[in-house]
C-alpha cells in the first residue's frame, strides 16, 4: 500500500492539506467562558510550534472561543518567520453567531488577519435542539453566499449523519465539501463513510485518540494496538491517527506537547495492511461509544 499524498482534492477544485493541527480540545471554552489550565499563551506557543514542525493546516471554530487566541498567534508567527497566508489553510466553523452567518466569518478573518477563509463549516445540524431558529437550509444558502463573495473556497459540515446530509440534499446549491466527524474505532460509522464516499464528500475525523483515555476498559483493542504499535515500531496513538489516514481520511489532532507534534505528521509513513484496518475497527467494534453529541444523536 502506497502512502497517501499529504493533500486531500476537494470536490470545490480546492487541496486541503490531510492533517490539521486543532485549536479545540486542550484549550476549549465552556459556555460559562472558563477555560482549562491551559491559557492564551500555552495556546500561543503550541501553534507556533505546531508551524515550525510543518502543520499547513489550521483548524479553528468560533464555538471554542480561542480564536481571539490562535488568530493573533498565527498573524505573529507569519511576521516572525516571513511566511505568507497563502501558505496556509484555515479551517473556521460557525455555530454561536447563527444566524448572522456572514458577521460570523468576518470575525473569524479578522481574528487571523486575512480576507478569506480556505474552509468554514456548519459546526452540527442540531439548530433546533439548541433553541436556534433557522433552518440547516436557510443557514447553507448563506454559507453558499460567501463563496459567491469570495471570503470562503470551500464550504462544508460536521457531525451530520446520512439523514442530514440527504435533508440537506433536497435544498443546497453547492454541495459540502467536507464532513467533520468523530471517528475512531469505537466510533465507526460505515454507512455514513459510504454515503459520504458515493457522494464525493471528503471526511475529516476529530477525537482519533479519544479511546487512548478508555483502553483500560477495552481490552481486545489494547491488544490489537499493542501487537500493531510494536510490529511497526510506533505507539497507539500513531496507530489510531493512521486507522483514519489509512482509509482516506482527514485528521484533526492537537498536543499540548511540543515533541508530539512533529510525529503525529509522520504518521503519513505509516501503512497499515489492509487486514490490519480492519483488525482495529473490529476490536473497536466490540465496545461501542460516541463521546460527543451524544443527546442530540440520541434524539
Amino acid at each position: 500500500m502506497m502512502a497517501l499524498p499529504n493533500f486531500i482534492k476537494l470536490t470545490s477544485g480546492h487541496r486541503m492539506p490531510r492533517i490539521a493541527f486543532g485549536t479545540g480540545t486542550q484549550w476549549f471554552k465552556n459556555v460559562d467562558g472558563v477555560s482549562n489550565q491551559n491559557g492564551a499563551a500555552s495556546l500561543a506557543k503550541q501553534l507556533d510550534a505546531a508551524l515550525d514542525s510543518g502543520f499547513k493546516h489550521i483548524d479553528a471554530a468560533e464555538m471554542y472561543e480561542t480564536e481571539q487566541f490562535s488568530g493573533p498567534a498565527f498573524q505573529a508567527y507569519l511576521r516572525s518567520h516571513s511566511t505568507q497566508r497563502q501558505d496556509y489553510y484555515i479551517t473556521g466553523k460557525l455555530w454561536r453567531s447563527i444566524p448572522d452567518v456572514e458577521a460570523a466569518v468576518k470575525k473569524t478573518m479578522e481574528y487571523f488577519g486575512t480576507d478569506y477563509l480556505d474552509l468554514y463549516l456548519l459546526h452540527a445540524p442540531f439548530l433546533k435542539e439548541k433553541g436556534l431558529s433557522s433552518s440547516v437550509a436557510e443557514v447553507w444558502a448563506q454559507m453558499e453566499k460567501l463563496v459567491d463573495q469570495g471570503m470562503v473556497k470551500s464550504i462544508g459540515v460536521s457531525n451530520f449523519g446520512v439523514a442530514h446530509l440527504q435533508e440537506l440534499a433536497k435544498t443546497q446549491r453547492i454541495p459540502p465539501a467536507i464532513n467533520q466527524i468523530e471517528c475512531h474505532p469505537q466510533l465507526y460509522q460505515h454507512e455514513l463513510e459510504l454515503y459520504c464516499q458515493d457522494h464525493q464528500i471528503a471526511i475529516t475525523a476529530y477525537s482519533s485518540l479519544k479511546p487512548l483515555t478508555s483502553l483500560g476498559s477495552l481490552p481486545a483493542l489494547d491488544k490489537v494496538l499493542s501487537e500493531l504499535a510494536e510490529k511497526h515500531a510506533c505507539s497507539k496513538a500513531d496507530l489510531l491517527l493512521s486507522w483514519n489516514i489509512c482509509r482516506g481520511h482527514g485528521i484533526i489532532t492537537t498536543s499540548s506537547k511540543s515533541e508530539r507534534l512533529a510525529k503525529a505528521l509522520a504518521v503519513l509513513e505509516i501503512q497499515l495492511k489492509p487486514e490490519e484496518i480492519d483488525a482495529i475497527t473490529a476490536a473497536g467494534q466490540t465496545t461501542p461509544e460516541r463521546y460527543f453529541w451524544t443527546d442530540e444523536f440520541k434524539n
